[in-house]
């Protein structure tokens, strides 16, 4: 058995798991319309980072430095916090599906709770988060 073809089988969907719900008034939010909205918000996210620095005082080095920015940095973390909920409750269609996709929320939640280190910034001095100045070493 080749590597790819046991990956196909991991990845494959169980049988039973698609089904009905019981209540045919129940709002239910599928797998496509979860995937379409992270999608978006995660593309929205980049556009409205990068905007925010036509108006911002520095332009960071990564995506992860705008956790230092005064309004985009609340963005940065609203959007990985929205992301990695929907990745959580994500189930799958398989079991390793369904883990993968849990294990890439908890990272989408540690990376706005643990912002990298140092101000990605090139000024020797800007405003940082609210009631904050970064100063360059």
């Amino acid at each position: 058995m080749s590597v790819y073809s046991a990956l196909q089988d991991m990845f494959a969907p169980e049988r039973g798991t698609l089904h009905a719900s019981p209540d045919p008034n129940a709002q239910i939010i599928d797998g496509r319309t979860s995937a379409f909205l992270v999608g978006i918000v995660a593309f929205a996210m980049h556009i409205a980072l990068g905007v925010s620095t036509l108006f911002g005082v520095c332009f960071y080095n990564t995506l992860s430095h705008f956790y230092y920015a005064p309004f985009a940095g609340g963005i940065f973390i609203g959007c990985l916090f929205f992301i990695g909920t929907f990745l959580i409750a994500y189930k799958g269609e398989s079991t390793a599906e369904g883990i993968f996709a849990g294990a890439a929320g908890l990272c989408a939640f540690a990376t706005a709770l643990f912002p990298t280190s140092g101000s990605g910034c090139e000024c020797e001095v800007f405003p940082g988060r609210p009631f904050t100045e970064i100063y360059q070493t």
